[in-house]
This record gives C-alpha cells, sequence and structure tokens, in this order.
C-alpha cells in the first residue's frame, strides 16, 4: 500500500515539474481583459435589469391608475419603479471598474513572450518576461 502511494506521490510531483504549461501572470494583460469583460458584463445586465423593472412599474402604475382613478394610492407598481431606479443605480460601480481595468490595459501590462536564444550553437525557446508601459501627456 505504501509503495502504491509512493508511487502516485511521485508521478504527481513528476508531472507537475515537468509540465509545459504557461499560466498567465497576475498583472497581465489578458487578465485585465478578463477581469474588464467581466465587469462589463455584469454592469449591463444591472443596467438591462433596471430598465425591465422601471418600464414595468411605471406600466403598471399608470394602468392602476387609469382604471380606478377613484381608489386610495397604490404601491404595486410604484415599489417596481423604485427597484429598477436602484438597479440602475448599482449598475454604475461595475462601470467604473471596468474603466479602471480598461485603463490598466492600455498602461501596463506584464507578459512573458516566446523569445529565441542562441546557446551552444542551437536555439531555444524560452519564456521571457516583457513589461510594456505606455504614458499619457
Amino acid at each position: 500500500m505504501k509503495l502504491i502511494i509512493f508511487t502516485l506521490v511521485f508521478s504527481v510531483i513528476l508531472q507537475n515539474a515537468f509540465s509545459q504549461s504557461f499560466t498567465t501572470p497576475k498583472f497581465s494583460k489578458e487578465n485585465y481583459k478578463h477581469k474588464k469583460r467581466v465587469f462589463n458584463v455584469i454592469g449591463y445586465s444591472l443596467l438591462g435589469t433596471s430598465a425591465f423593472l422601471f418600464v414595468k412599474g411605471s406600466v403598471l402604475a399608470k394602468k392602476q391608475r387609469l382604471s380606478n382613478p377613484n381608489t386610495s394610492f397604490n404601491l404595486d407598481g410604484l415599489g417596481e419603479t423604485i427597484m429598477g431606479g436602484i438597479t440602475g443605480l448599482v449598475s454604475v460601480p461595475f462601470f467604473i471598474i471596468a474603466a479602471h481595468y480598461k485603463n490598466k490595459i492600455a498602461s501596463f501590462s506584464l507578459k512573458t513572450d516566446q523569445a529565441s536564444i542562441l546557446q551552444k550553437n542551437t536555439f531555444v525557446h524560452n519564456a521571457q518576461p516583457t513589461i510594456s508601459l505606455k504614458f499619457n501627456f
């Protein structure tokens, strides 16, 4: 049993040690693009939900007021209208965060490029970190 466990652990260690997969760094351009896309999707989803709730609540309140003008004040449509407005306000920070990541994409990125280096009369492909900066004046 010990031999089986030792063999499995050793094979996992060898697989991780000699794997050639590249992971995206924390400060890469692709990482910032992904974060910007996620925050834009969340913002647009909240904005669409806000518009739907606002219009539905307004139509419902207007319909209720037209069908029964002599009744007292009813909050059925007004609640959905208020929730639509609140949801619209909640979507604003997500757009601000997406714009922040868009500026990060444009100003700074760190990535690994495949570079060919001559070693011992042969070309070797190594991953070299590359930093790109952009300054706006």
